[in-house]
């Protein structure tokens, strides 16, 4: 399977498992509009970027923040999430810069750490 099939089969994942998608071309997306709390994306728009941006798609990125219940954590490589007393995630993926994206779904759960 080609990485393009590959990154098309994730992005359709992720909608089913309610995220919000936004096609990227390195870190910028390649549709407007993406920002706007009305914003969802189907299906039908995914198989269509896919066809339309087939040459420019880089990547997949998860809208975060208290309306999608997620958020994420960009450690450095020389920042430890055990030093900030949070648990761990579970859920990381490398960043660019060599550090560590930690990925958090209850926000609830972090509130007072957040806010003290």
């Amino acid at each position: 399977m080609k990485h393009i099939e590959k990154l098309k089969e994730a992005t359709l994942e992720y909608l089913n498992q309610s995220r919000t998608v936004i096609p990227l071309n390195g870190k910028r997306p390649l549709i407007s509009g993406w920002a706007d709390d009305n914003y969802k994306p189907t299906a039908n728009d995914v198989e269509r970027w896919f066809d339309e941006f087939s040459t420019t798609i880089t990547g997949v990125g998860l809208r975060t923040g208290y309306v999608e219940s997620m958020f994420v954590l960009d450690l450095e490589v020389e920042q430890n999430l055990a030093d900030l007393d949070l648990p761990d995630s579970g859920v990381r993926a490398k960043s660019g810069r060599d550090g560590i994206h930690y990925y958090f779904s209850d926000i609830g759960e972090f509130s007072d750490t957040l806010t003290s």
